[in-house]
């Protein structure tokens, strides 16, 4: 036999104990509602340090007077060719990232990078036209400065590296630096 709710709530230990039950199960239930509460740790003040703006800094190109003309021809474009590709390479990042500021200011670095290997590259063949190299390193300076002026014009601070452009010049670098070896 089932017991029904009482009529009243006064004088009965069962309706007391009705109620009891109905208080502990409100305060349970309101108890897992509610998200636990959350204490904000105090944090020092921690000065930010400021970063400074990135500008292209050139690689100053040292001539070896000891080596055969051609090789620092090789040495300079690729010295300007490798300062590029970094500038290139770390404004994509910056722009992978988000961080627009950063990305806006590698993209400055990299064309004025561009400008100062144009500028080594003119001196490199103004300096090697002059040594008059042998026939055969000329005709593979030439090839080593086409490859690597169209190198450069695929560089870009909002894409990857060109890899078929970078490989021949790679190519062409291998092969004036393996001519210069056997023509010594």
């Amino acid at each position: 036999m089932v017991k029904s709710w009482p009529q009243s709530w006064e004088g009965s230990t069962l309706k007391l104990s009705y109620f009891a039950v109905a208080i502990f199960a409100v305060s349970a239930l309101s108890g897992c509602a509610t998200p636990p509460a959350t204490t904000q740790a105090v944090q020092p003040t921690v000065p930010v340090e400021k970063i400074e703006p990135h500008v292209f800094k050139p690689i100053e190109f040292k001539y070896d007077s000891k080596s055969p003309e051609a090789m620092n021809f090789s040495r300079q474009l690729d010295l300007a060719a490798w300062q590029c590709g970094l500038e290139a390479s770390s404004g994509f990042q910056m722009r992978r990232i988000g961080a627009r500021q950063r990305a806006q200011e590698y993209g400055d670095s990299f064309l004025t990078c561009i400008k100062h290997a144009r500028s080594e590259g003119d001196q490199a063949v103004a300096r090697l036209k002059t040594a008059k190299p042998p026939a055969k390193q000329a005709e593979l300076s030439k090839d080593l400065y086409t490859k690597w002026n169209a190198y450069l014009l695929t560089m870009s601070t909002f894409s990857t590296a060109d890899t078929q452009a970078q490989s021949a010049y790679e190519i062409s670098r291998q092969a004036l630096s393996t001519e210069i070896k056997f023509s010594d």
